[in-house]
This record gives structure tokens, C-alpha cells and sequence, in this order.
């Protein structure tokens, strides 16, 4: 996680905050996707499924999803908030992200999550 800049802002909100990481068996989703990882905002307190991510880059990549829904703290879960999610999620990797990433982000998270309101 130390290696990105995302990563090491994760790092410092887990270090700071009460958010705490657990991690469970992996389960599906109600339409039978695979879940990595679930974040709870009521108790700063995010779940990983490690056995679903593979390999240390999908975990953290995981962990800086779910501890951005926490650091967001929207009263209202939507798309808005997932594509920030899955946008600090890939900065993981790299560090600019081009307006076609962007898009097709924004894209996947509309075909994943079509019943949530876009904000």
C-alpha cells in the first residue's frame, strides 16, 4: 500500500481514524456477484474477502475501495460515490487516469450497479 500515494492516504486514514479492516469468507452479492470486500459507514469498519482478491495488488486495491466509502461518509450510497471508489482503486496502480479510463469506469458502474442512484 506504501507504494502509491492513495495507498499511503489509506494507510494514514486507518491509522487516524477508528475504521478497522476484518476479514471474512467470500460471499455473493444478491444478484450472484462475487463480493471482495463491503464497507460499513455506521461502524467505520470494512470487510475484505482476501480469498476472492488473488493477490496482494487486487487486496489493496480492495482495501483502498472500501476505506474510501468510509472516508466519504455519504448518508446515501450511489454511483457517484463507487466511481470514486473504483478511480482511487486503479490510482493504486497508476497515478493519472485518462478521460477514457474515467468513462469506462463510470460505465462499469453503471452495468454493476443499475438499481442505485447516480448521486
Amino acid at each position: 500500500m506504501n507504494k502509491s500515494q492513495v495507498g499511503q492516504e489509506i494507510i494514514r486514514l486507518l491509522q487516524s481514524n477508528s475504521t478497522k479492516l476484518d476479514y471474512g469468507e467470500l460471499p455473493t452479492d444478491k444478484i450472484g456477484n462475487q463480493t471482495l470486500g463491503k464497507a460499513n459507514m455506521l461502524t467505520n469498519n470494512a470487510t475484505i474477502y482476501v480469498k476472492g482478491t488473488e493477490s496482494t495488488t487486487k487486496t489493496a486495491q480492495t482495501i483502498i475501495h472500501e476505506v474510501t466509502h468510509i472516508s466519504l461518509q455519504n448518508p446515501i450510497y450511489n454511483q457517484r460515490e463507487e466511481v470514486i471508489a473504483f478511480m482511487r482503486e486503479v490510482k493504486h496502480s497508476r497515478d493519472n487516469l485518462s478521460y477514457t479510463q474515467i468513462k469506462a469506469i463510470i460505465q462499469e458502474v453503471k452495468s454493476l450497479y443499475p438499481t442505485i442512484p447516480h448521486r
